[in-house]
Protein backbone atom coordinates (compact mmCIF):
# COMPACT_ATOMS: atom_id res chain seq x y z
CA UNK A 1 0.00 0.00 0.00
CA UNK A 2 2.90 2.49 -0.23
CA UNK A 3 4.10 4.23 -3.56
CA UNK A 4 7.17 5.97 -4.34
CA UNK A 5 6.11 9.97 -4.90
CA UNK A 6 7.61 12.24 -7.68
CA UNK A 7 10.31 12.72 -5.62
CA UNK A 8 11.77 9.26 -5.04
CA UNK A 9 12.77 10.32 -1.34
CA UNK A 10 9.03 11.20 -0.14
CA UNK A 11 6.13 7.84 -0.08
CA UNK A 12 2.37 7.74 0.30
CA UNK A 13 1.13 4.79 2.30
CA UNK A 14 -2.63 4.44 1.70
CA UNK A 15 -4.59 3.17 4.90
CA UNK A 16 -7.69 0.75 4.22
CA UNK A 17 -10.70 0.64 5.63
CA UNK A 18 -13.26 -1.62 4.62
CA UNK A 19 -16.25 0.04 3.92
CA UNK A 20 -15.09 3.76 4.60
CA UNK A 21 -15.37 3.04 8.29
CA UNK A 22 -13.81 5.13 10.27
CA UNK A 23 -13.78 4.29 14.17
CA UNK A 24 -13.07 6.77 17.05
CA UNK A 25 -10.40 4.42 17.46
CA UNK A 26 -9.10 5.12 14.16
CA UNK A 27 -9.31 8.75 13.85
CA UNK A 28 -7.48 8.98 16.99
CA UNK A 29 -4.42 6.79 15.32
CA UNK A 30 -4.71 9.58 12.45
CA UNK A 31 -4.23 12.33 14.08
CA UNK A 32 -1.51 10.78 16.62
CA UNK A 33 -0.15 9.53 13.11
CA UNK A 34 -0.08 12.94 11.36
CA UNK A 35 0.94 15.17 14.47
CA UNK A 36 4.05 12.59 15.45
CA UNK A 37 5.24 11.74 11.84
CA UNK A 38 4.26 15.89 10.94
CA UNK A 39 2.42 14.51 7.64
CA UNK A 40 1.52 17.48 5.95
CA UNK A 41 -1.44 16.02 3.88
CA UNK A 42 -4.11 13.40 3.94
CA UNK A 43 -6.32 12.20 1.01
CA UNK A 44 -9.70 10.74 0.74
CA UNK A 45 -9.89 8.05 -1.99
CA UNK A 46 -12.19 7.27 -4.12
CA UNK A 47 -12.30 3.68 -2.78
CA UNK A 48 -13.10 5.00 0.86
CA UNK A 49 -9.23 4.61 1.93
CA UNK A 50 -7.16 7.45 3.20
CA UNK A 51 -3.64 8.14 1.73
CA UNK A 52 -1.28 9.66 4.15
CA UNK A 53 1.10 11.82 1.78
CA UNK A 54 5.10 12.84 1.91
CA UNK A 55 6.05 10.01 4.48
CA UNK A 56 10.06 9.54 4.77
CA UNK A 57 11.15 5.25 4.08
CA UNK A 58 11.40 4.71 7.79
CA UNK A 59 8.31 6.43 8.44
CA UNK A 60 6.34 4.17 5.97
CA UNK A 61 7.01 1.10 8.29
CA UNK A 62 6.92 2.39 11.59
CA UNK A 63 3.31 3.98 10.47
CA UNK A 64 2.31 0.47 9.31
CA UNK A 65 2.89 -0.99 12.31
CA UNK A 66 1.00 1.28 14.66
CA UNK A 67 -2.06 1.08 12.61
CA UNK A 68 -2.68 -2.86 13.36
CA UNK A 69 -4.26 -2.37 16.86
CA UNK A 70 -7.08 -0.39 15.79
CA UNK A 71 -8.01 -2.74 12.55
CA UNK A 72 -5.92 -0.60 9.67
CA UNK A 73 -4.39 -2.86 7.36
CA UNK A 74 -2.07 -1.51 4.47
CA UNK A 75 -1.33 -4.82 2.84
CA UNK A 76 -2.33 -5.24 -0.55
CA UNK A 77 -3.03 -1.17 -0.63
CA UNK A 78 -1.43 -1.07 -3.93
CA UNK A 79 -0.70 -3.28 -6.87
CA UNK A 80 -2.80 -6.10 -8.35
CA UNK A 81 -4.16 -7.11 -5.03
CA UNK A 82 -7.53 -6.54 -3.60
CA UNK A 83 -8.21 -2.89 -2.89
CA UNK A 84 -10.00 -1.66 -0.52
CA UNK A 85 -13.98 -2.89 -0.48
CA UNK A 86 -16.32 0.20 -0.33
CA UNK A 87 -19.62 -0.09 1.02
CA UNK A 88 -22.57 2.66 0.97
CA UNK A 89 -21.36 5.70 3.64
CA UNK A 90 -24.66 5.56 5.77
CA UNK A 91 -25.75 1.85 5.32
CA UNK A 92 -27.22 1.03 8.93
CA UNK A 93 -29.19 4.34 9.37
CA UNK A 94 -30.17 5.27 5.62
CA UNK A 95 -33.99 4.90 5.39
CA UNK A 96 -35.27 2.69 3.05
CA UNK A 97 -31.90 0.52 2.66
CA UNK A 98 -32.18 -3.36 1.94
CA UNK A 99 -30.15 -3.95 4.94
CA UNK A 100 -26.54 -3.18 6.71
CA UNK A 101 -24.24 -4.16 4.32
CA UNK A 102 -21.09 -3.67 6.39
CA UNK A 103 -20.78 -6.97 7.84
CA UNK A 104 -20.94 -8.55 4.63
CA UNK A 105 -18.01 -5.59 3.38
CA UNK A 106 -15.79 -6.57 6.21
CA UNK A 107 -16.50 -9.99 6.03
CA UNK A 108 -15.26 -9.71 2.25
CA UNK A 109 -12.38 -7.53 3.47
CA UNK A 110 -10.97 -10.42 5.57
CA UNK A 111 -11.34 -12.97 3.14
CA UNK A 112 -9.50 -11.43 0.59
CA UNK A 113 -6.62 -10.27 3.08
CA UNK A 114 -6.13 -14.04 3.88
CA UNK A 115 -5.65 -14.91 0.25
CA UNK A 116 -3.89 -12.28 -1.46
CA UNK A 117 -0.71 -14.01 -0.75
CA UNK A 118 -1.41 -16.93 -2.36
CA UNK A 119 -3.27 -15.47 -5.68
CA UNK A 120 -1.45 -13.68 -8.53
CA UNK A 121 -4.12 -11.31 -10.52
CA UNK A 122 -3.46 -9.74 -13.44
CA UNK A 123 -4.29 -6.18 -12.18
CA UNK A 124 -6.32 -4.87 -9.00
CA UNK A 125 -9.43 -6.37 -8.14
CA UNK A 126 -12.44 -3.38 -7.04
CA UNK A 127 -15.25 -4.67 -4.74
CA UNK A 128 -18.02 -2.66 -3.68
CA UNK A 129 -21.40 -3.10 -1.55
CA UNK A 130 -24.80 -1.06 -1.96
CA UNK A 131 -27.22 -0.94 1.00
CA UNK A 132 -29.73 -1.01 -2.01
CA UNK A 133 -30.85 2.76 -2.16
CA UNK A 134 -28.98 5.31 -4.20
CA UNK A 135 -25.49 3.03 -4.86
CA UNK A 136 -23.60 5.96 -4.60
CA UNK A 137 -20.51 3.84 -4.47
CA UNK A 138 -21.24 2.77 -8.52
CA UNK A 139 -21.40 -1.20 -8.20
CA UNK A 140 -21.79 -1.35 -11.60
CA UNK A 141 -18.40 0.29 -12.37
CA UNK A 142 -16.44 -2.27 -9.95
CA UNK A 143 -15.16 -5.47 -10.73
CA UNK A 144 -17.73 -7.21 -8.53
CA UNK A 145 -20.84 -4.66 -7.23
CA UNK A 146 -23.19 -6.19 -5.02
CA UNK A 147 -26.06 -4.25 -4.68
CA UNK A 148 -28.83 -5.55 -1.72
CA UNK A 149 -32.39 -6.89 -2.15
CA UNK A 150 -35.62 -6.80 0.03
CA UNK A 151 -35.55 -10.35 0.35
CA UNK A 152 -31.88 -10.41 2.15
CA UNK A 153 -29.60 -11.43 -1.28
CA UNK A 154 -27.59 -9.70 -3.10
CA UNK A 155 -27.53 -8.73 -6.98
CA UNK A 156 -24.48 -8.82 -8.38
CA UNK A 157 -22.52 -7.31 -10.84
CA UNK A 158 -19.46 -8.46 -12.62
CA UNK A 159 -16.70 -6.60 -14.63
CA UNK A 160 -18.20 -3.57 -14.13
CA UNK A 161 -20.73 -1.58 -16.27
CA UNK A 162 -17.39 -0.65 -18.85
CA UNK A 163 -14.78 -3.18 -17.52
CA UNK A 164 -16.51 -5.93 -18.90
CA UNK A 165 -17.35 -4.71 -22.34
CA UNK A 166 -15.52 -6.29 -24.98
CA UNK A 167 -14.56 -2.96 -27.40
CA UNK A 168 -14.41 -2.85 -30.92
CA UNK A 169 -10.32 -1.79 -31.99
CA UNK A 170 -9.69 -0.75 -35.51
CA UNK A 171 -7.53 -2.82 -37.81
CA UNK A 172 -4.77 -1.94 -40.28
CA UNK A 173 -1.19 -0.28 -40.39
CA UNK A 174 -0.73 2.44 -37.91
CA UNK A 175 -2.88 1.28 -35.34
CA UNK A 176 -2.30 0.19 -32.25
CA UNK A 177 -4.81 -0.29 -28.86
CA UNK A 178 -3.22 0.74 -25.84
CA UNK A 179 -2.40 -2.71 -23.60
CA UNK A 180 -3.90 -3.21 -20.13
CA UNK A 181 -0.69 -3.29 -18.89
CA UNK A 182 0.19 -0.02 -20.36
CA UNK A 183 -2.76 1.83 -18.96
CA UNK A 184 -2.04 0.31 -15.64
CA UNK A 185 1.41 1.66 -15.75
CA UNK A 186 -0.08 5.47 -16.76
CA UNK A 187 -2.37 5.28 -13.89
CA UNK A 188 -0.70 3.77 -11.70
CA UNK A 189 1.95 6.48 -12.35
CA UNK A 190 -0.80 9.23 -11.59
CA UNK A 191 -2.34 8.20 -9.22
CA UNK A 192 1.74 8.08 -7.28
CA UNK A 193 1.59 11.99 -8.35
CA UNK A 194 -1.78 12.93 -6.15
CA UNK A 195 -4.48 12.25 -8.88
CA UNK A 196 -7.78 11.93 -7.64
CA UNK A 197 -10.65 10.57 -10.23
CA UNK A 198 -13.14 12.30 -8.57
CA UNK A 199 -12.00 15.44 -9.50
CA UNK A 200 -9.90 14.27 -12.83
CA UNK A 201 -11.13 15.22 -16.44
CA UNK A 202 -9.56 12.91 -19.30
CA UNK A 203 -9.08 14.60 -22.75
CA UNK A 204 -8.07 11.21 -24.67
CA UNK A 205 -6.15 12.56 -27.94
CA UNK A 206 -6.05 10.50 -31.24
CA UNK A 207 -8.57 8.09 -28.88
CA UNK A 208 -8.86 5.40 -31.73
CA UNK A 209 -10.96 2.71 -29.42
CA UNK A 210 -11.66 4.81 -26.65
CA UNK A 211 -10.14 2.18 -24.51
CA UNK A 212 -8.10 4.40 -22.24
CA UNK A 213 -10.54 7.07 -21.68
CA UNK A 214 -13.48 4.21 -21.17
CA UNK A 215 -11.27 2.45 -18.05
CA UNK A 216 -10.64 5.95 -17.14
CA UNK A 217 -14.30 6.72 -16.70
CA UNK A 218 -14.09 3.36 -15.28
CA UNK A 219 -12.14 4.53 -12.26
CA UNK A 220 -14.45 7.30 -11.61
CA UNK A 221 -13.60 9.94 -13.46
CA UNK A 222 -15.81 12.87 -13.74
CA UNK A 223 -16.19 13.38 -17.68
CA UNK A 224 -13.78 12.18 -20.69
CA UNK A 225 -13.47 14.39 -24.12
CA UNK A 226 -12.75 11.36 -26.76
CA UNK A 227 -10.86 13.04 -30.26
CA UNK A 228 -10.43 11.36 -33.21
CA UNK A 229 -9.78 12.22 -37.03
CA UNK A 230 -9.14 8.97 -38.86
CA UNK A 231 -12.59 7.47 -40.38
CA UNK A 232 -12.14 4.32 -39.44
CA UNK A 233 -11.40 4.90 -36.12
CA UNK A 234 -14.03 7.37 -36.13
CA UNK A 235 -16.83 4.51 -36.75
CA UNK A 236 -15.36 2.13 -34.15
CA UNK A 237 -15.01 4.72 -31.41
CA UNK A 238 -18.91 5.49 -32.31
CA UNK A 239 -19.85 1.74 -31.99
CA UNK A 240 -18.11 1.89 -29.01
CA UNK A 241 -19.82 4.81 -27.26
Amino acid sequence: GSYAQRDAAKHMLRLRLPGGRVTPERLHFMAQAVQQYHVPFLKLTTCEAIQMHDLTPDEVPAIMEAAIPCGIITRGGGGDNPRNIQASPLTGVQPGEAFDVMPWAEAATEYLLSICRDIHMPRKLKVAFCNGVDDCVHTAFRDMGFVAQPDGTFKLYIAGGLGGRVLKTVEGEGYRPAMGRTREALFSMLASRGLVWGETRVLDLFAGSGSLAFEALSRGATSALLVENAAPAMRCLQENV
